[in-house]
């Protein structure tokens, strides 16, 4: 008699009964699938469309990006001449923070390619405080007026860590922007904006 081959079978047949007594491997339970990452939120800005001899706020496709929106301050009327400009406008502080439209830049403000501001020390000045961004672009003297059609200036507005999705209100206050004319004189402007959502 081969006592070790009978224990042998007694053994497997004893572990087989309580696998089948504990429900064997239909007890495993499979990983939950993982939860997707969410989608970064990102500006999304609608160009206003110009109206004649007005300036309007045009995003710059080749500087902007999700979280950076670079505008174009850009002139239509060939027939004003001006020599710089006064402008100021407003985001809500919460959701975004002007910025630098290039990171080696000194100021919130670029000159365009209408303005010829001369040598150093330039007339471009920007200042913000609570989502108001105002802004100097000029060249030095009115004598020397250029035609008001092309970009005039460049501002940048940074999307917040903190926004959240949905309709964002980027508006210029009344009476805040001028052109300064090739008679001298300040005359008022009021740009036209386009929509500005986060998403």
């Amino acid at each position: 008699m081969n006592l070790t081959g009978t224990t042998l079978r007694i053994a497997l047949g004893m572990g087989l009964a309580l696998a089948l007594a504990c429900g064997g491997s239909s007890s495993y339970t499979p990983p939950a699938p993982a939860t997707p990452a969410a989608t970064p939120l990102a500006w999304s800005y609608t160009d206003a469309a110009a109206t004649a001899g007005g300036i309007v706020l045009v995003r710059d496709a080749a500087l902007s990006t999700p979280t950076h929106l670079v505008l174009d301050v850009v002139g239509t009327d060939a027939t004003v001449l001006s020599a710089g400009l006064m402008l100021t406008l407003q985001v809500e502080p919460t959701v975004g923070q002007w910025s630098k439209v290039q990171a080696a830049d000194t100021d919130l403000v670029e000159n365009g390619a209408v303005y010829d501001l001369g040598a150093t020390p330039r007339i471009l000045k920007a200042q913000s405080a609570a989502g108001v961004l105002s802004v100097v672009v000029s060249q030095k003297g009115y004598f020397k007026a250029l035609a008001t059609k092309g970009i005039l200036a460049k501002v940048a507005v940074d999307l917040r860590s903190a926004a959240v999705a949905g309709q964002v209100v980027l508006s210029t206050p009344a009476g805040g922007n001028t052109l300064l004319t090739d008679t001298g004189a300040l005359v008022g402007f009021t740009p036209a904006i386009g929509n500005l959502i986060v998403q």
